[in-house]
């Protein structure tokens, strides 16, 4: 017998098991015991706060037979992260007049950066990725380019995860951010914020930080970004006080770019965060 899906519980489609409205393996999901689908491609009659268009499916595949994706094995990490994340921070101690150039060229305070515990390998700059027990497992790297751009690869068997700062704040809000520099950008400003590695990224260990907060999903102003950030917003629904997706004003890419050079405050970031609706759930829908 097929196992049956938690009661409530989204579940996102996948190869075995592709969206039953546009037949595609990616971006969709599944609210089984509804019979209900989150399409991102087809419209209906339902458009959802959170981005695509809730179906309720009735004569078409049976969602009650929906097995739970198969957990993802997670290979062993090969490295000890938490040894190489100390060691390149203690680099950093040691010529705090590159980190401090480094943090400018950023627009970040380098005390932002250390909060996060950035340091430095040669020439990259280092940012660890945590799990959702806050073990460093992996580090992301950052090099600057002669030609004013940067290079970001990571320490090889590093596994994705989110960019933490040294505290968070158990209550209140909390802005999660697409990227390390854009949650240290946000950090500088004095809000309580946390990054992913990417709009897809890290999303089931950001859950256990979203639970009863009120959770502020930063987003990139781009088409993956938005789109990232509106499916990371439909599956922290059943886990936040509340979600709320943000993005810059026009003219800025992200977070950080607001902030520098773009000269956002601390108040003008939350009165725009707090503008934006709040995601609400959709269960009750007719297609």
């Amino acid at each position: 017998m097929t196992p049956l899906a938690p009661a409530g519980q989204w579940l996102r489609v996948n190869k075995s098991h592709p969206c039953p409205i546009c037949k595609k393996p990616d971006w969709c999901g599944v609210l089984p015991c509804k019979g209900i689908v989150h399409c991102m491609r087809a419209e209906s009659r339902n458009p959802s706060s959170a981005g695509g268009w809730l179906h309720r499916v009735g004569d078409g595949p049976r969602l009650s037979d929906w097995p739970p994706p198969p957990p993802t094995p997670r290979r062993p990490l090969t490295r000890d992260f938490e040894d190489l994340a100390r060691q390149w921070a203690r680099n950093a101690e040691r010529d705090p007049v590159a980190f401090e150039q480094f943090g400018a060229d950023l627009g970040i305070a380098a005390s932002a950066l250390t909060c996060f515990g950035v340091g430095r390998t040669g020439e990259a700059w280092s940012f660890p990725m945590h799990d959702a027990d806050r073990r460093i497992i992996g580090i992301r790297l950052r090099r600057q380019c002669q030609d004013g751009t940067s290079k970001k690869y990571s320490v090889r068997g590093s596994r994705n995860g989110l960019f933490l700062p040294a505290h968070i704040l158990e209550k209140g809000p909390l802005f999660m951010a697409e990227g390390a520099t854009d949650a240290c950008a946000l950090l500088q400003l004095g809000l309580p914020s946390i990054g992913r590695p990417d709009c897809q990224g890290a999303s089931q260990e950001a859950i256990p930080f979203a639970k009863g907060r009120d959770v502020i999903v930063v987003a990139d102003s781009d088409v993956a970004g938005r789109r990232g950030a509106n499916l990371f917003a439909s599956r922290l629904l059943l886990h936040a006080r509340s979600v709320r997706v943000m993005e810059p004003p026009d003219g800025y890419k992200d977070a950080r770019e607001w902030v520098f050079p773009g000269g956002a405050t601390m108040d003008a970031v939350v009165h725009r965060a707090f503008q934006c609706p709040v995601r609400q759930r959709c269960f009750g829908v007719d297609a």
